[in-house]
């Protein structure tokens, strides 16, 4: 982690809310461009719809629905 924070300082880029909540841990895999893309269409949808677009009742349920959920029948709505 402290890696990653040394090499986005390196670029310039000073990342002001760094707390426990704002932290994730991506397991073996590098995190990469999908996960921006991913977290962009989290907040577009957000401020579109007025709440978050996976929230359930506990971390488990909300890790369920960004995995399980029809993100396509969920934009349908908007467009109706």
């Amino acid at each position: 982690m402290s890696q990653g924070l040394a090499a986005a300082h390196a670029k310039g880029i000073v990342l002001r809310d760094l707390k426990p909540d704002n932290l994730f841990v991506t397991g073996a895999e590098p995190a990469d461009v999908r996960s921006d893309v991913f977290s962009f269409g989290c907040v577009l949808d957000e401020r579109l719809a007025g709440r978050r677009a996976f929230s359930r009742g506990s971390a488990i349920e909300t890790l369920h629905g960004i995995l399980m959920s029809d993100i396509k029948s969920r934009w349908e709505a908007f467009r109706a």
